[in-house]
């Protein structure tokens, strides 16, 4: 006679039914080339959202990965391009209002966030 399958615990009472938090869904910089995205730079950061990302990536200056893009408006730099490899400084949630191709939207969300991104990076400063 072979043993009953082990059953999961029961749900505390209370949480049944309730979804665990949603995963983070961020491109990374090897895959972004291949993947529908948009950026903007303000404030010394660029702010990149890919197609299906659930958090806008944030990088220090002006970043241009992959060397693809499509100039939408074009401005004075604020400084070196770098398009070398770059980590991703802070990953801000995107609201559930923001969509990937809305750049204008995108950029309104990048000046309110970049004392947000400030904020962080200081606080990491200071550890």
């Amino acid at each position: 006679m072979s043993a009953a399958p082990e059953q999961p615990p029961p749900p505390e009472p209370g949480t049944a039914g309730v979804r665990p938090p949603a995963r983070m869904k961020l491109t990374q910089t090897k895959h972004v080339g291949a993947t529908a995205h948009a950026r903007v730079f303000e404030g010394g950061f660029t702010f990149r959202l890919a197609k299906g990302d659930t958090h806008v990536a944030v990088f220090i200056g002006v970043y241009v990965e992959q060397r693809r893009h499509l100039v939408l408006r074009d401005r004075t730099w604020p400084g070196p391009v770098l398009d070398q490899s770059q980590p991703i400084a802070v990953a801000l949630p995107k609201p559930k209002w923001l969509d990937w191709a809305d750049t204008d939207s995108l950029a309104g969300f990048a000046r309110s966030a970049v004392p947000v991104v400030r904020a962080r990076l200081a606080g990491r400063r200071t550890r």
